[in-house]
This record gives C-alpha cells, structure tokens and sequence, in this order.
C-alpha cells in the first residue's frame, strides 16, 4: 500500500514538470549534438570527427543556420585541438630526438622523459577536449546555447558578420544582438 502511495507521488510531482519548450525542432537539436558528439569519432578513427562535422555542417547548412553554426564551430574546434596537440608533441618529440643523436645518446636522459611527459600531456588536452566537446553535445540538444571559448565568437564574426545571411536570434549572442539593433535604430 505504502508503495502505491510513493508511485502516485512520483507521478504527480512529474505531472507537475514543465514541458521543456526550445526554439528548436527535435531534429535540430540532434544534429547539432550530433555535430559536438563526432568528437567521438577522433578517438576511434584519428580524424573521424573532423570529417563528421564537416559533413553536418555542409548538408544542414542550407536548412538551418543553428545546426550549420554549431557544426561549424564543432569543426574549427576539433581541427584547432588536433592541430595544436600534433604540433606541439611532434615538436618536441622531434626536439628530443635531434637532441639524443647529437649528444650521442645522453641527452636522451633528460629527452626521452620529457618527450613521455608532453605525450601524456598531449593525451590529457585531447580528452579534455573530448569532455568539453560532450558537454556541448549535452547543452544544445536540452536546446541551450553553447559556445566553445575563443572559437565561438570567431565562427559566429566569420559566418554570419562577413555574409548577406541574418542569423536567427538563437545564433546571435545578445551582446550581439544589441549591437545589431543600435545598428538599426541609426545610433
């Protein structure tokens, strides 16, 4: 009896809920998670989710400019991460390399654990970028906005400040928003 009592509780309190209400269709907040998620495919493939986003974002870019933002910026993200890890570990593996033949192997005391070192490091930021990337996945298919720091704002200014194209409000951050409509009332 008692369990009854605990279940219609659970049920009225759950009737009680708003529904979620977002400017977004279902559809689009799963491709523009979709689009954050292929991060997934760079740890299985290497590069997969590079190829991912730019696929989400090349066919849903004519049909909504929310997903092709957020394609976008999943893209640039993923490309800046891959780009900044190989340089940086390849740099110094090179380094470390150079350094142990030219010492004639005693560098390689001091090398080869840094270069183990910068490799993990170099591991610990692309996880790091995995969980981040997750995140956003997380934030925009509950039809939030997100942003990756630094990358954001710089597809936003790309995509839609250079183009004829007026991005919806959703798309457009309210400083943005303010500077638009100063833009329009002549100030």
């Amino acid at each position: 009896m008692k369990e009854n009592s605990v279940t219609a509780d659970r049920e009225k309190k759950s009737s009680q809920v708003p529904a979620f209400d977002s400017p977004h269709s279902s559809d689009e907040r799963t491709w523009a998670a979709l689009a954050h998620a292929s991060t997934l495919l760079n740890a299985a493939t290497g590069m997969g989710g590079l190829i991912g986003a730019a696929v989400i974002w090349l066919t849903q870019k004519e049909k909504s400019a929310w997903v092709a933002f957020h394609g976008l910026q999943s893209l640039v993200f993923q490309a800046a991460q891959s780009l900044i890890v190989s340089l940086v570990v390849g740099v110094v593996w090179v380094v470390g390399f150079a350094l142990s033949f030219i010492t004639l192997g005693l560098g390689a005391i001091v090398a080869v654990p840094v270069m183990i070192m910068v490799m993990f490091l170099g591991l610990a930021l692309m996880t790091g970028g995995l969980v981040y990337s997750l995140y956003g996945a997380y934030q925009v298919y509950e039809g939030r906005e997100f942003r990756y720091i630094w990358i954001g704002d710089w597809v936003y200014q790309r995509s839609f400040e250079t183009s004829e194209t007026e991005p919806p409000d959703q798309v457009r951050g309210s400083k943005d928003k303010r500077q638009s409509d100063r833009h329009r009332s002549g100030k």
